[in-house]
């Protein structure tokens, strides 16, 4: 793969965006701050995650979840479902 270039999200990434979107919302948080709370990853970058513009990696995945305190196994769950209809 080039530098620089991404693959698109598929099925579960868009399935899970509004999922963690939403985990999200109820933490009354901006999206920097939750950027640095994921170890300083920027504002833009969470913003594209959540608008499921960019696929996540599974331990950015893992962090999200621990800090929206969501089981990410509950959440992969759901979002696996939704991908399937």
């Amino acid at each position: 793969m080039a530098k620089g270039s991404r693959t698109k999200p598929g099925p579960v990434s868009l399935a899970l965006a509004p999922i963690l979107k939403d985990a999200f919302l109820e933490l009354l948080i901006t999206q920097e701050k939750f950027g640095e709370l994921l170890g300083d990853i920027p504002q833009s970058t969470v913003s594209v995650y959540l608008l499921g513009e960019r696929a996540l990696d599974m331990d950015l995945f893992v962090k999200m979840c621990r800090v929206l305190t969501v089981d990410p196994v509950e959440v992969l769950s759901a979002a696996l479902h939704a991908a399937e209809q």
